[in-house]
């Protein structure tokens, strides 16, 4: 019986101490996680410079509040500049971009331009995130937002990317002229191929395109048959040659015959040409035109 006692009363005091170990136990706080800010580093490095501005990626770790950080460029060559030296975060924002500008008549062909965005405080930064972003530039075909109307097959004016030659020439590619979803609303097969109308203009304002064929296959089927796009000087058709031309700045016209089956020899048509009209930079509105 005395045994029981004893056991009972060291049961006793060690609830009573485990009681007031538990009781004065206050956890530590835990303390903040900083903001960090750093350059996004899963982002492209390399760019095609077309007269776009370059946009910088940098991202953050914490969202819930607003956010202004400073960042200052690293560029040998004078070329390129901030647009922005202060990014902000809005509140849930991870991701700000600092636009970086250009000359892109100083750029020379085929020549890497590097250079770097950085942040200019440490203040945000952390040992795991890159405090600068370096990028490798390369001059491109320069980008213009531009129209296409072709009054032959699908009618428009379309909304296009209008892409000119990085060498100085007054070289031209209008990319995906005869689009899928715009060939396939007016009732076409699509059936792909043609990346892009290629032109040129000379000196005396006189439009070039379509090769050493002077033919260009179409994306599209009509009614089970290829279709394509005649130069009329393979007609023999000078007045219609002519008409491809530079009507004003920003905006050529072609004219062209619509062919049908075009094998390299025979082909079908109706025997008349028709008119597409391409404006991009200071050229006008097709739709004024058209009105």
């Amino acid at each position: 019986m005395n045994n029981i006692y004893k056991a009972f009363a060291a049961l006793s005091v060690g609830l009573a101490l485990f009681a007031c170990k538990k009781d004065d136990y206050i956890p530590a706080e835990l303390e903040p996680v900083q903001t960090y800010v750093g350059a996004d580093i899963t982002a492209p490095r390399n760019f095609d410079a077309d007269g776009s501005a370059i946009e910088i990626p940098f991202t953050r770790n914490k969202v819930a509040e607003a956010l202004d950080i400073t960042v200052f460029l690293d560029d040998a060559s004078g070329i390129f500049k901030l647009d922005n030296t202060a990014l902000h975060f809005d509140v849930g924002q991870a991701t700000a971009y600092a636009a970086v500008s250009y000359s892109y008549d100083a750029l020379e062909m085929d020549k890497v331009y590097n250079f770097s965005v950085e942040l200019a405080s440490t203040e945000y930064a952390s040992e795991y995130r890159p405090v600068a972003f370096p990028v490798a530039a390369t001059k491109a075909w320069k980008k213009f937002k531009a129209q296409f109307f072709d009054n032959w097959w699908v009618g428009g004016p379309m909304d296009k990317i209008l892409l000119k030659s990085p060498d100085g020439s007054e070289t031209y590619r209008l990319m995906d002229p005869w689009d899928k979803a715009t060939v396939e609303g007016a009732g076409f097969a699509y059936t792909g191929g043609l990346e892009y109308l290629e032109f040129s203009i000379d000196e005396k304002g006189s439009v070039s395109w379509g090769g050493k064929t002077g033919v260009i296959n179409l994306p599209f089927k009509y009614s089970g048959m290829t279709t394509h796009m005649m130069h009329p000087s393979k007609q023999d058709d000078p007045s219609s040659t002519a008409k491809n031309a530079l009507l004003m700045p920003g905006l050529v016209q072609f004219c062209w015959y619509p062919l049908l089956n075009y094998d390299g020899s025979s082909y079908s048509w109706w025997g008349r040409t028709s008119i597409a009209l391409i404006s991009w930079g200071e050229g006008p509105d097709i739709n004024d035109l058209l009105n």
